[in-house]
């Protein structure tokens, strides 16, 4: 599967820096962080230094890729790193689902996993 960076600067797309939302972000690897299910891009270095210290300020809403819902990212949450990325659950059961079989639920293939009832 190609980046998707590769995508989105080949169709001429723009995306804001998701720190610094007046800056338009670099569309590259380097300036790239996955968390959860989502992608941020970032406008610098700095920039993404600062989302990956504290993503509760920035990351907004996240999908539970145990349940599929969104939940907004607050401090405390549950959290895992599985295969070099990022993910939180708004509750144990999530995250106890996710440990059982964390390659089942870190790639978002929707139509082929079973829905879990969140607490």
């Amino acid at each position: 599967m190609q980046s998707p960076e590769v995508y989105l600067n080949q169709l001429n797309v723009t995306v804001k820096c998701a720190v610094d939302s007046d800056r338009d972000a670099i569309l590259d690897v380097a300036h790239r962080v996955f968390v959860n299910w989502e992608t941020f891009y970032f406008s610098s270095e700095d920039a993404q230094k600062r989302f990956q210290e504290t993503p509760e300020r920035f990351a907004g809403k996240l999908t539970n890729p145990v349940t599929r819902k969104r939940f907004e990212l607050t401090a405390g949450f549950h959290r895992r790193e599985h295969d070099g990325r990022t993910f939180y659950f708004p509750d144990a059961s999530s995250l106890r689902a996710f440990d059982s079989d964390p390659s089942m639920y870190a790639t978002p293939m929707i139509a082929m996993r079973p829905v879990m009832k969140s607490e």
